[in-house]
Formats: structure tokens, C-alpha cells, sequence
């Protein structure tokens, strides 16, 4: 559903545009196959964010979004554990994942409660995959 584009922060590259947002902080433009996104650095007590926008930066109802994720987190990332440990195939200890990223898309996908959220253990050499739809987790996937 979401194509995830990892972009490293630290290192600014030519031709990129970073800006302060204030609901996401630092936040950085990249497009690249079709697809606009911003994103954050996710060094900090937040995971990464993957914001579909375009280059005008993310919308108010995205911040409003990514502000009302961030306030039940800790609630977010158990029921994507719980998620896990019910749909994973391959033995999982759900305990030990935490949240790697999360992807806002835009427009109807925002409308609809459609986002994506990853989680991964320390080693991050399987990232597990739970699609929203409607608010509440409907896919599980494994990226490797």
C-alpha cells in the first residue's frame, strides 16, 4: 500500500530541502520514483516518520494526525505488537519489537485511517509490517 523510502538526516545532500516543521521537526523532502514524501530523521524518542506529501511540505490534517499518534504511542505500538504476535508465520517474539517507522499517506488515504507502521527488534533484520484501515490494524506483512 505505502512504498517506504528510508532517507539519513544527518548529512545534508545537494538539492534537498529541509526544513523545521512545526508539528514533525526536522523534516526532509525526497522524491523519488513518483512518490513525495518528507521525512524525519528518527533518532530520537520517535520513530521515523514517512509523510506522503508534496514538495509544499505536510498538510494541517497530517500534522493533526501524526499529533494524535503521538499521544497514544505507547497504546499504538502494543496493539501492533499484539498484531504481530497473531499474524506473524515465522516464531516471533512480539515483546521485543518496537516501532521502526510509521507512514502517513495523504488525502483519502488520511480520510479513510489509512497508515502503515513498522516495527523491528534491535537488530532491525526483519521489519514487520502492520497496514490500518478504518483505525484499527487489518495487514501483516514481513519485509527483510
Amino acid at each position: 500500500m505505502f512504498r517506504v523510502l528510508q532517507v539519513a538526516l544527518g548529512k545534508r545532500r545537494t538539492g534537498r530541502t529541509v526544513r523545521h516543521d512545526p508539528v514533525f521537526g526536522p523534516i526532509e523532502f525526497e522524491a523519488r520514483h513518483g512518490v513525495e514524501t518528507w521525512c524525519t530523521p528518527g533518532d530520537g524518542p520517535f520513530p521515523q516518520v514517512i509523510v506522503c506529501a508534496p514538495a509544499t511540505g505536510p498538510t494541517h490534517e497530517q500534522q493533526a494526525f501524526f499529533e494524535q499518534v503521538q499521544a497514544r504511542l505507547s497504546e499504538l505500538e502494543s496493539e501492533c505488537r499484539a498484531f504481530v504476535a497473531s499474524h506473524a508465520v515465522a516464531p516471533c517474539d512480539a515483546n521485543q519489537l518496537t516501532m521502526y517507522s510509521i507512514v502517513i499517506p495523504e488525502g483519502a488515504g488520511l480520510a479513510r485511517k489509512e497508515f502503515c507502521v513498522e516495527l523491528s527488534d534491535d537488530r532491525a533484520e526483519a521489519i514487520h509490517v502492520i497496514e490500518y484501515r478504518g483505525g484499527g490494524p487489518t495487514v501483516y506483512g514481513l519485509d527483510d
